[in-house]
């Protein structure tokens, strides 16, 4: 089962949560760029947005002072299917539930 990838970091990624007992998230956005030729032979490019959530405490502080605009990451994570009420209706969801995060490429000179 696949449970680790790697990503190349964009944009704003991070948001820290916290609900009504104290208890804190982390959620980082990750985007996948694919790229491929159809059948027509012309280059097709998708992007796709998903989430990633952090429950463990050490590793929200870590990715927090990280900086992981523009950098290569690998995220090791666990998938949890769940529901919650958005807009006065239930909708399903897929949560990757982040257990590790390294850094692959050095630290950008600035």
């Amino acid at each position: 089962m696949l449970n680790e990838a790697t990503f190349e970091v964009f944009g704003t990624v991070r948001k820290i949560e916290q609900n009504s007992n104290g208890r804190k998230w982390l959620r980082l956005t990750v985007t996948v760029d694919r790229s491929y030729t159809d059948g027509n032979n012309q280059r097709v490019e998708k992007t796709t947005w998903f989430e990633a959530v952090c429950f463990n405490p050490k590793l929200i502080e870590i990715i927090n002072k990280l900086d992981v605009h523009d950098r290569y990451i690998r995220l090791k994570w666990g998938i949890e299917i769940g529901s919650r009420e958005f807009e006065g209706r239930q909708i399903k969801e897929t949560s990757f539930v982040l257990d590790d995060l390294k850094l692959l490429d050095r630290k950008p000179r600035d």
